[in-house]
């Protein structure tokens, strides 16, 4: 495939729109998890089913893998994204746009897991 230049690639507002919500919800995540967690002890529930209820627990620096995850999503899709632009451009829009959905679901669960603890 055929490099974009990276200029025009970022001066797309799909594309540069979907990074930079993606990088403003990582960073929310990134300070909530860091203030909340500051009222949890030295464990904390890390995951809940219906069925059993609590079934991992874990210290609550584990908690910090899930705006990691966030950012590894970021990176993964800018790159597929900036790779598919050249001659896929509304699917490398979808893919932009796709990763602010990841990280609005990873949000979700972070909330959801200071809820349960």
């Amino acid at each position: 495939m055929q490099r974009y230049p990276l200029k025009l690639f970022f001066k797309d507002y799909y594309a540069s729109g979907g990074i930079i919500a993606a990088v403003l919800a990582d960073v929310f995540l990134w300070i909530y998890i860091s203030l909340r967690a500051r009222t949890l002890g030295d464990l904390a529930f890390l995951h809940y089913t219906i069925h059993f209820g609590v079934d991992f627990i874990g210290a609550w620096t584990r908690l910090l893998l899930l705006p990691a995850l966030g950012l590894l999503i970021i990176v993964v899709h800018t790159g597929l994204g900036y790779w598919l632009y050249g001659q896929f451009k509304d699917l490398a829009r979808f893919v932009l746009l796709s990763q602010v959905v990841f990280c609005g679901l990873i949000i979700v669960s972070a909330i959801a897991l200071f809820i349960i603890n």
